[in-house]
C-alpha cells in the first residue's frame, strides 16, 4: 500500500509585467490551496521569474523552507 505523506508542485513561472504577477498572487491568495513564493527575480526587460511551491490537489503541503 502507498500513502502520500506530503506533496507540492515546484514551478518557475515567467511574467511579462509586475501587474500580471500581482494578479497571479491575488488569485493564489483567494484560492484554497497553500503556496510559498520562494523567489522573485526581476529581469532587465521588466519581466519577472518567480519560483513558487503550490499544494498538489488535497495532499498535505510540503514546505521546503
Amino acid at each position: 500500500m502507498k500513502k502520500i505523506i506530503s506533496a507540492c508542485i515546484d514551478q518557475i513561472l515567467w511574467f511579462d509585467s509586475t501587474d500580471s504577477f500581482n494578479m497571479f498572487k491575488e488569485q493564489l491568495s483567494r484560492g484554497d490551496r497553500k503556496y510559498t513564493i520562494l523567489s522573485e527575480e526581476k529581469n532587465s526587460d521588466g519581466s519577472l521569474n518567480i519560483h513558487v511551491l503550490r499544494q498538489y490537489n488535497n495532499a498535505p503541503f510540503l514546505d521546503k523552507e
